[in-house]
């Protein structure tokens, strides 16, 4: 997902990746961290807020190194707050009302924000490497883990989000065994890409199910990326789908079967349009799961020139970024309605 470049710009990486007990694709955040272990969050005492950013509408969260979040204004760029004492935050989803949900990848654990607020109100915590999580319509919260102290990663499931309840997790099947961020879509299947699996088979933990089914997908990834509603359909990211442009997937889930539904190609002027990043964030006009209107743009950052800030794509039509937010110099997590 992220490139060594990125760290020559003096910018670390975050959402919707790591190390283990399998060695991970070398980026700027990992070639630094990738013998650290989960350790002791660090103070949050640090953490400020603009009293805007609790009336704004829309706000952007955007990692802004290994353990700062900074939050900005989504229409103007302007920097409203930052969040802090995170181990590499790397991930991140927002529920129906507009919580925010920040994964933080070696602390192994999803921790929940108000929108506009600076104290966590819930911590769910993993066994291992965090980095990616989505809420379906009930609240129920999936937190991916790419590596377990067990080996292969897994995505476990909080039901009605409420963190002091036992978790259940699932993982096993081969086309998941190196998960990348799922996702729900509006009827409460989970869809779990594998991010070595180019095959076009993806894990589904249909909705009600108590274990993840294997579906075939008429549809060859080059790297499959993460998993996320639009409003209409469930989408799934692919690195380096057209050469090197970030491929988005729209896909219909059928009887036991899944279909391509569309395809959007997000490219960039940057490097020869390189790969944007493993979850580019589709925008709403409600907040992910609430939204039944397909959003109408993508926001996401380019892992190779992160110092031009996060970029906008029309979203169905993809191409060329229309809109770039200079400020939110950092990778996207999520934006918060």
């Amino acid at each position: 997902m992220f490139r060594l470049n990125l760290i020559s710009c003096c910018v670390s990486a975050t959402l919707l990746v790591g190390c283990g007990g399998t060695q991970p694709r070398i980026d700027g955040l990992r070639a630094i961290q990738q013998t650290s272990t989960i350790t002791t969050r660090v103070d949050r005492g640090a953490s400020w807020m603009l009293p805007e950013a609790k009336g704004k509408t829309t706000l952007l969260y955007v990692s802004l190194d290994l353990h700062r979040v900074g939050v900005f204004d989504y229409d103007t760029g302007k920097r409203l707050g930052t969040l802090t004492g995170f181990d590499d935050p790397y991930g991140g989803c927002v529920d129906a009302k507009g919580d925010v949900f920040i994964t933080d990848y070696f602390n192994g654990d999803a921790v929940e924000y108000a929108h506009g607020g600076t104290k966590p109100l819930k911590t769910f915590t993993t066994i291992g490497q965090a980095w990616g999580c989505s809420v379906d319509g009930g609240n129920d919260l999936a937190v991916t883990d790419r590596d377990t102290t067990a080996g292969p990663g897994q995505v476990c499931v909080w039901k009605d989000g409420k963190s002091g309840s036992r978790s259940t997790c699932y993982s096993g099947l081969p086309a998941c065994d190196m998960i990348s961020p799922a996702g729900y879509d509006d009827k409460g299947n989970l869809f779990v890409p594998g991010e070595e699996n180019t095959t076009g088979d993806v894990c589904v933990l249909l909705s009600g199910a108590t274990s993840m089914t294997e579906l075939p997908l008429n549809y060859s990834f080059n790297t499959p990326g993460a998993a996320m509603w639009d409003g209409k359909y469930m989408t799934l990211s692919d690195e380096g789908a057209n050469g090197e442009e970030e491929g988005i997937v729209r896909v219909t889930l059928s009887a036991s079967s899944l279909h391509v539904a569309g395809r959007t190609l997000l490219g960039d002027t940057c490097y020869g349009a390189w790969e944007i990043e493993l979850a580019p964030f589709v925008v709403g006009s409600k907040n992910t799961p609430a939204n039944r209107e397909q959003g109408k743009a993508v926001v996401a950052n380019n892992s190779v020139c992160a110092e031009q800030g996060a970029k906008l794509w029309k979203y169905t039509a993809g191409g060329y970024a229309y809109k770039s937010i200079a400020s939110a110099r950092g990778v996207v997590l999520a934006v918060s309605i």
